[in-house]
């Protein structure tokens, strides 16, 4: 009776993995130093993995772990916060954005140690883990927008769904798009590109086009243009769909997070009392926000082209 494998997520990741193996580790095993990881077991790369799962009559079992690790992130929200920190030999800061992400920059980068680097960025990590406590923090910068920015989301919802079905009419125009660059004759390629070509004769006596000179930045650019439209197509297009929808939830949250910020900026707070009167055109949103004495304007500006995904961009006044 054949023995049941089971599968695991193969990716790079030059500082773990197994004895020989070079850079490569499995998704589940990615984090742990290699003097802890089990024995070699198999690992296949990403698409050949998502063929397995694709496939019903194999009989193999693949690892729950690194099938999680393929499912689209949601977007979360945390409130941003910035510390200034310091050691005896450098300075800087550490911030946590909204997306949980950590981004450290240092002062003077260019003429420290690496070795020097390296443990100032750790402790950028450890303040963050400690919940910004920390006695090297010299500066600390909070922002509590989590209430404002629940409010925002509730006052665009319609500005969203709007935003959702134009990136779906853009994700569909640039694929058919696609297909009908990638099925031209390749003269076309180079005619778009600008690049000159001849036709040459090759080792069997065949007649094939080729540039006048390999070695040109064009040439590379053409070629990189062939494989991702090439890349594309073999995705398709609900694939493509759903990474573009995922894209764009995450951009539009990013946004309202940015608003909020730009609001907290003036003056408006969570335990503000706010009256939000809003009005659309198109796609496009202008709030009058009325907090006190006061009266906030923002509005959106839909950017997009027939290349570009549309996107958002905020502003206040």
């Amino acid at each position: 009776m054949k023995k049941i494998e089971t599968i695991h997520l193969k990716t790079s990741n030059p500082n773990y993995g197994y004895q020989g193996q070079g850079p490569h580790t499995t998704m589940c095993q990615k984090g742990i130093p290699k003097e802890q990881t089990p024995e070699k077991y198999k690992s296949v790369t990403k698409q050949n993995f998502l063929k397995l799962a694709e496939d019903e009559t194999q009989k193999i079992n693949l690892c729950p772990k690194c099938l999680e690790s393929l499912q689209p992130s949601k977007p979360v929200f945390v409130n941003p916060q910035t510390a200034y920190y310091q050691t005896d030999k450098l300075s800087g800061k550490v911030t946590l954005k909204s997306d949980g992400k950590i981004s450290i920059s240092i002062n003077g980068s260019a003429y420290a140690l690496p070795s020097e680097k390296y443990k100032f960025k750790n402790l950028g990590k450890a303040i963050v883990e400690a919940n910004f406590v920390h006695p090297a923090i010299y500066k600390l910068e909070k922002t509590n927008i989590f209430g404002l920015n629940a409010r925002l989301k509730e006052e665009t919802k319609e500005l969203k769904e709007a935003y959702i079905e134009k990136t779906i009419i853009y994700a569909e125009n640039y694929f058919a798009n696609t297909v009908k660059k990638l099925s031209r004759p390749l003269e076309e390629w180079y005619k778009e590109f600008k690049i000159e070509f001849v036709y040459k004769t090759n080792y069997r006596g065949d007649k094939v086009l080729g540039p006048k000179t390999y070695n040109s930045k064009d040439y590379y650019k053409m070629q990189q243009a062939i494989r991702r439209a090439s890349d594309l197509i073999k995705m398709g297009l609900d694939k493509f769909k759903s990474d573009e929808i995922r894209h764009a939830e995450h951009h539009y949250q990013d946004s309202i997070v940015k608003l909020a910020i730009r609001l907290n900026e003036k003056g408006i707070t969570d335990e503000s009392e706010l009256e939000i009167t809003h009005s659309r055109i198109g796609l496009n949103l202008e709030m009058v926000i009325k907090h006190g004495d006061m009266i906030t304007k923002a509005w959106t500006i839909v950017a997009e082209g027939p290349i570009q995904r549309a996107h958002y961009r905020y502003l206040v006044k």
